[in-house]
């Protein structure tokens, strides 16, 4: 369980990839603890109010409010 990054590292074995070179998008600290853990890179999502500072002050590489933002950054990068 989370913060465990014990299915990330798992993950990305099966897929044969870094986890240096992935990304966990989460809303909980704990998926930001469990990315740092796994040497990911984290997006924390703060879909309700008081969650952005918690997931910064977490660690999040980045922190969004709307989802609509996180799809069209992902939609430039095809």
């Amino acid at each position: 369980m989370k913060p465990s990054p014990y299915l990330l590292e798992q993950a990305a074995a099966v897929l044969r990839v870094d986890p240096r070179n992935t990304l966990l998008i989460g809303d909980q600290v704990s998926d930001v603890k469990a990315a740092i853990a796994a040497g990911a890179g984290s997006i924390g999502y703060a879909n309700k109010p008081g969650k952005a500072d918690d997931l910064e002050a977490a660690g999040a590489d980045a922190v969004i409010e709307d989802m609509n933002v996180l799809a069209a950054a992902v939609a430039g990068h095809s």
